[in-house]
């Protein structure tokens, strides 16, 4: 097939009595350019024969089998492999009309759309009554409402929600996949409801969308499908789990509409509720559903919730009472962020304290590791500091209390955030820096990256304005290019390596099997499906099935008490691989530390191939710009466990060490 128009992927599993009804849809389809990727999920019933059947018959259609995993798991594995110009994702005991795809690609390429939103028929298992209405019990199928020809996607987002249209399901959305892969969207494994986040996201996401109000879709409800399945736990803990993510999605693009995650935050307090009715006695009083309650309530209370929450609640009154029990704990939130705030007035009080800010609660464990390293240099440098979160600068933002260090020195966590990448970071280092102007301030070694276009020239300056025009600053940079770019600037400006560099982890006595890749899967991430299958393939023909796949990104918050457990779990997996093969530049570095051959892919930012020129060194750590050569690089540098010697590197940390001790001052 020259020319894939349309990436059609339907997860597969255990539906052997509707799977060629599903697949004889795709094969009646008009539209040319179709590739039917059918993932296999470690069926059992005899669908993956169904699957094979077709994949024989028809050039356009190929089988993916894998070990189960769960449907998102499956989505994402298609994706993977997905060529097509658009994405559009069946499942597999349900059914297209024959001219869905011909209509939907037709439009998207006609108006330059990034995402065509349609309507579906619904049905019984069983039954040829196929409906286009909304009932008591269901979600809607149908656009009720009206619709611009074309709109933004968080637009939309909000009309669905006004006019009473909101529906999650993914079979129902028909989208370009470069929207996917250049924002690096990935379906949550691991839980239930996962059409929920991914929509929002999705859509978030999207320039241009349109509808078109017609049934391409046929949705079957049948007894022991995930959506009637009666799993309610899980259920109610993957909803937690999808308000928490939206909540960072939202606070990681701030162009989403306030008004749409005020609606999207209530409605998955509602879907709580809904499934907490369905648990029994015992389930309910459970600390894993407290739990789950527990961490709803900030969400509510930050998009102003309360009042309606407390109404919704009350319908039931048993967990009303839980839910006032979980509210009483929270909103000590506030009293817990009024502590804190009296902790940093009672600090301040001390002339030598230095506060050491936007250190990280995220699940990133370059940044944990990062932080782990600050610590140890602040410790032996025998100076008093007072550690403030990236979580609570951001209460401190949310009160206007900003300006709370002025007259005490300052040192900011590093890493890889300013500049425009991470632009949330970038404004909060603005605003603290312009909050502060009685305050001496010092970076501990970051990187800087602009983009290259309009937004990142403007910012540039912006950010250059305020960086050279605050009396008593210095920024390190962990690389030269971020070190002249800060010159550049007029900033008064250092360069030594990256914090994590000054750490050592003996692996000397441990035993090492396989591979480990640590990929990103981020705005960073430059490789593509083809170089990861390419890659996986040149790794299997050296380690055969002992390849393994992670990355140094937890899906998890880390709180300070928990992040050397953390790292721990993480370089024992790296100190325990004959090989590291990464694009992430703490995936080099921690190979590095522990002595653990490793082959490096570049990503978006310079950070990589900057930082590598402080460990070249190291015979060990191996730049690669092709995945087809990774099997000779391998077979040409050393094996086993290796001796890292930073005896050089400490040396250069000095100067930073005495610009440290002159905040303390």
């Amino acid at each position: 097939m020259d020319l894939i128009r349309v990436s059609v992927i339907v997860p597969i599993y255990n539906v052997k009595a509707y799977l060629k009804e599903c697949l004889d849809s795709l094969e009646r389809q008009t539209l040319n350019g179709i590739e039917v990727i059918m993932v296999n999920d470690g069926s059992t019933d005899g669908s993956e024969l169904i699957a094979a059947e077709y994949s024989e018959r028809n050039p356009n259609f190929r089988l993916v089998n894998r070990e189960n995993g769960g449907l998102s798991a499956a989505r994402n594995t298609g994706l993977e492999s997905a060529q097509g110009k658009y994405v559009y994702f069946l499942d597999s005991d349900d059914f297209l009309a024959d001219n869905a795809m011909e209509l939907l690609y037709s439009k998207a390429e006609s108006e330059d759309l990034d995402q065509v939103r349609f309507s579906a028929y619904i049905f019984e298992d069983g039954t040829k009554d196929y409906k286009w209405v909304r009932d008591t019990d269901r979600t809607g199928y149908k656009f009720y409402g009206s619709y611009p020809d074309v709109m933004t996607g968080p637009d939309f987002y909000q009309l669905a929600i006004e006019n009473n249209d909101y529906n999650p399901n993914c079979g129902m959305i028909f989208t370009r996949r470069s929207v996917i892969e250049n924002n690096d969207l990935k379906f949550y494994e691991g839980i239930l409801h996962e059409d929920e986040l991914y929509n929002f996201q999705l859509t978030s996401l999207c320039e241009r969308v349109s509808v078109i109000n017609r049934p391409l879709h046929y949705r079957r409800y049948r007894t022991g499908s995930i959506i009637t399945g009666e799993d309610y736990l899980s259920k109610l803990k993957s909803i937690c789990i999808c308000a928490e993510e939206s909540e960072r999605f939202i606070d990681s693009h701030p162009d989403i509409n306030r008004k749409s995650a005020k609606w999207l935050n209530w409605y998955y307090a509602w879907v709580m509720m809904f499934y907490w009715e369905k648990l029994s006695k015992e389930e309910q009083k459970s600390h894993e559903v407290k739990e789950c309650f527990k961490r709803l309530m900030p969400l509510l209370k930050k998009n102003g919730n309360i009042r309606l929450s407390i109404r919704l609640f009350n319908l039931n009154k048993p967990l009303y009472h839980l839910y006032k029990k979980m509210r009483d704990i929270c909103f000590d939130h506030d009293a817990q962020v009024n502590k804190s705030i009296e902790k940093i007035i009672a600090a301040k009080r001390d002339p030598h304290m230095i506060f050491w800010i936007l250190t990280p609660v995220h699940g990133n464990m370059g940044d944990q590791a990062i932080a782990i390293s600050e610590r140890k240099m602040l410790d032996m440098a025998g100076v008093k500091y007072f550690e403030v979160t990236d979580e609570s600068l951001y209460e401190l933002s949310k009160r206007g209390l900003l300006n709370i260090f002025n007259g005490s020195p300052v040192l900011f966590h590093g890493g890889g955030y300013l500049g425009t990448l991470w632009f949330h970071n970038e404004e909060m280092v603005r605003d603290v820096i312009t909050s502060n102007p009685d305050s001496s301030m010092l970076f501990f070694p970051n990187t800087l990256y602009f983009h290259e276009n309009e937004f990142g020239k403007e910012e540039y300056i912006r950010s250059s304005n305020i960086y050279s025009t605050h009396k008593n600053l210095k920024i390190y940079a962990r690389e030269r290019k971020s070190y002249q770019t800060l010159k550049d600037m007029g900033v008064n400006a250092g360069v030594v390596p990256d914090m994590v560099m000054l750490l050592k982890e003996d692996a000397s006595h441990i035993e090492r099997s396989g591979c480990l890749l640590l990929l990103r899967n981020d705005c960073e991430k430059t490789r593509s499906p083809e170089t990861d299958e390419e890659l996986t393939d040149h790794l299997r023909s050296v380690f055969g099935e002992k390849v393994t796949f992670s990355d140094t990104v937890l899906p998890y918050r880390i709180p300070e008490k928990q992040r050397k457990r953390e790292y721990n779990k993480l370089i024992n997996k790296v100190r325990g691989s004959e090989l590291v093969v990464t694009d992430r530049l703490h995936g080099m570095i921690f190979a590095a530390v522990t002595g653990t051959p490793c082959i490096v892919l570049n990503s978006r930012s310079h950070k990589v191939i900057e930082c590598y020129e402080w460990i070249k060194h190291l015979d060990y750590i191996r730049l690669c710009d092709d995945p087809g050569k990774i099997a000779e690089i391998y077979a040409d540098m050393p094996h086993g466990s290796q001796t890292y010697d930073n005896s050089d590197l400490t040396v250069k940390f000095s100067e930073m060490k005495e610009d440290i001790l002159r905040l303390a001052r």
